[in-house]
């Protein structure tokens, strides 16, 4: 009985040591480096590491330049030991104390390691003056609040000593907001401590999904600098060979380098719950009106009403639908509307235009009724109205229609009567005129043919006769010469 106890202990605690010596363990490779040198994230087992580490915390402060796995095998004094090995070489953005973790692999949270990233040390045999080219990267949301349904606007913004070759811009991903690049980058030189700077900005529009506070990540630009600090080594006979495209002899090696934006907040608000009807919030509406008419209006004309409704930080497709109230006498018909967005003085405005066909059925004094939109003010936080003035205008009868028109009064005039015959007389003039010119027309017609005959068949009866010209009777039974081909390429 005592001999199966100790047996049971004994493999228990084997079981409970092998089990915690195959646990996973993480830890860095330094825990303090320079800023620009990079450091290793390892995380080692003695069994087979076939998943992968969760490291989506520490994204945001590093860069994840590569990955590496190996085994090692070793027997000491006839016991096997293995080791199993992966890792991750991280790139610190900017300087300062980071805390990796927590991390989830293999069903394992690790606690958190601590790093500290510190200025580079300046070697005594070079230059203090002689450092890496500066590199400032920056971004920002405007406006700060909007409401939902409306977009603002994402600014990125670089600035360096035109040293930054290969750059590369991430920005942030999240199911909570989308970001949609404008194609309207801005690219100008600054002059900042007497030192000439290029600037580029780029802008995306930002899309929040729904209502809330955004807490909007650091964007991530990555790139290469000419390293001051170390010198590309010569290559006498790969430069020999390549020159003059690739003679460097004295050229400063590349460095990689990776920068990380500040974080930025936007708030989200609802839409109030006592709002009514299509919900339409913009910092900024505006709108206008053209008429296309003439300078009389008479009963079968038409006129246009063109009405543009401008709005900002808003999508055109969140605009309201342009609908023209209705009036009596006068008919209204609307043209399919036109909607765009464009980038206009660091803004996001979106447009959209309609045009009215309006028809009067009644004349004299015709009102065209005004013409009013509702928005919310994203500024003043209130319900506003747009509104277009009515436009009173005159519509005359048309002369030739009452002319043409018959009217009550007038009454059918006698078979008898003097004016018929005079109008009798006036037709058959008229009768007698056509039918003069019709005879002449075919008496011209009827001419042209018969001489067109007649000189047909006289060219048949007496054809052209071909004769040889300056060759003698001895020579005429010769082959004729042909005739040599054009040239076919002109000088």
């Amino acid at each position: 009985m005592f001999n199966i106890i100790k047996t049971t202990l004994c493999f228990s605690l084997c079981l409970y040591a092998s089990t915690a010596f195959s646990k996973v363990q993480m830890s860095l490779s330094q825990n303090e480096i320079a800023f620009g040198d990079t450091v290793s994230l390892i995380f080692e087992s003695d069994e087979d590491l076939k998943t992968t580490p969760n490291l989506e915390s520490i994204e945001k402060d590093f860069k994840i330049l590569g990955k590496s796995q190996s085994s090692n095998v070793s027997i000491i004094n006839g016991s096997m030991t293995k080791k199993n090995q992966i890792s991750y070489t991280l790139y610190p953005y900017q300087k300062g104390e980071f805390k990796i973790g927590p991390i989830e692999f293999d069903s394992q949270k690790f606690d958190s390691l601590f790093l500290k990233v510190v200025d580079a040390p300046t070697q005594k045999n070079e230059p203090t003056t002689q450092t890496l080219p500066s590199v400032e990267f920056e971004t920002k949301v405007s406006p700060k609040q909007i409401y939902e349904g409306q977009v603002a606007l994402y600014q990125a913004k670089i600035t360096d000593e035109n040293a930054l070759y290969d750059a590369s811009l991430k920005v942030p991903f999240s199911n909570k907001f989308n970001f949609t690049p404008l194609e309207s980058d801005k690219v100008y030189q600054t002059i900042k401590d007497g030192k000439k700077y290029r600037v580029l900005e780029r802008f995306f529009i930002f899309t929040p999904t729904n209502s809330g506070t955004f807490n909007i990540p650091p964007a991530q630009l990555s790139g290469s600098i000419p390293d001051l600090t170390k010198k590309r080594r010569p290559d006498i006979m790969g430069d020999f060979f390549n020159f003059p495209f690739d003679f460097h002899l004295g050229g400063n090696m590349m460095k990689p380098v990776y920068f990380n934006s500040n974080e930025n907040t936007i708030e989200v608000l609802s839409k109030p719950t006592n709002w009514q009807g299509w919900w339409f919030p913009s910092n900024k509406a505006e709108l206008l009106e053209e008429y296309i008419m003439p300078e009389k209006i008479y009963l079968g004309d038409v006129i246009e009403r063109k009405i543009t409704l401008t709005a900002t930080n808003i999508e055109n497709a969140k605009l309201p639908l342009l609908e023209h109230p209705k009036q009596e006498d006068i008919s209204i018909y609307a043209n399919q509307e036109e909607r765009f967005s464009e980038f206009k003085n660091n803004e996001i405005v979106s447009v959209e235009n309609r045009t009215f066909v309006i028809s009067f059925q009644k004349e004299g004094k015709q009102t065209i009724p005004a013409f009013t939109v509702k928005y919310f003010n994203a500024d003043t936080k209130s319900e506003e109205t747009l509104t277009l003035p009515e436009k009173e205008v005159e519509v005359y009868t048309n002369s030739k229609v009452q002319a043409l028109a018959p009217t009550k009064e007038s009454t059918p005039t006698p078979p008898n009567n003097r004016s018929n015959e005079i109008v009798s007389t006036d037709n058959s003039q008229t009768n007698s005129i056509s039918k003069t010119i019709g005879y002449w027309i075919i008496g011209i017609f009827s001419f042209l043919t018969i001489l067109g005959v007649f000189l047909a068949f006289k060219k048949k009866k007496k054809p052209l006769k071909i004769e040889q010209f300056g060759e003698s009777k001895k020579n005429s039974h010769k082959k004729k010469r042909k005739k040599p081909l054009p040239d076919l390429y002109p000088h």
